[in-house]
């Protein structure tokens, strides 16, 4: 966050977690694969999450109960992510993170007409600007989903909910 993803060596990693740069270098091969390693649940989630979603039958409040505490959880190293470009620019030439947002889409819109898909993808954007872009105003700074209160995760669950059943 001080000095952004491209800003930051393997050297500022080890220092800041008390280790060597070698014992570093042991577990992650170079840091785009320590971010990967960050992400990587997240994005298991949220493949898991698409087929079961496809796959039973899930009503639309389970779904996007179960995303917001998939982002609020595994999610909020994407979300601190996702305020660095680099970094993302990393994540979108190596994961399809895209694929996985429209299969999210796809479970919340069976019927694939656009105004039906327009709707899910309000309901994942409130889902995804409330977990995963929750800004502290007072400073600027961001703060990672798990800082919200089981009471704010179901407000935001509330917003999607309202996008999905908008006429």
């Amino acid at each position: 966050m001080e000095r952004g993803y491209a800003g930051t060596s393997i050297r500022d990693i080890a220092e800041h977690l008390g280790m060597t740069k070698g014992s570093l270098y042991y577990h992650f091969t170079s840091k785009e694969d320590l971010l990967d390693a960050m992400v990587q649940p997240l994005l298991e989630g949220m493949e898991s999450l698409a087929r079961r979603a496809a796959g039973e039958s899930m009503d639309e409040e389970q779904l996007l109960t179960e995303l917001v505490d998939l982002f609020c959880g595994a999610g909020a190293a994407l979300g601190i992510c996702l305020q660095d470009p680099s970094a993302l620019h990393h994540l979108a030439q190596r994961h399809d993170i895209r694929a996985r947002f429209l299969a999210m889409e796809a479970a919340l819109a069976p019927s694939g007409t656009p105004h039906d898909v327009l709707r899910a993808t309000c309901a994942l954007g409130a889902v995804h600007a409330g977990t995963l872009k929750v800004a502290d105003r007072g400073r600027g700074a961001v703060i990672p989903g798990p800082a919200l209160t089981p009471a704010q995760r179901a407000l935001v669950v509330r917003a999607g909910l309202a996008a999905l059943r908008t006429g």
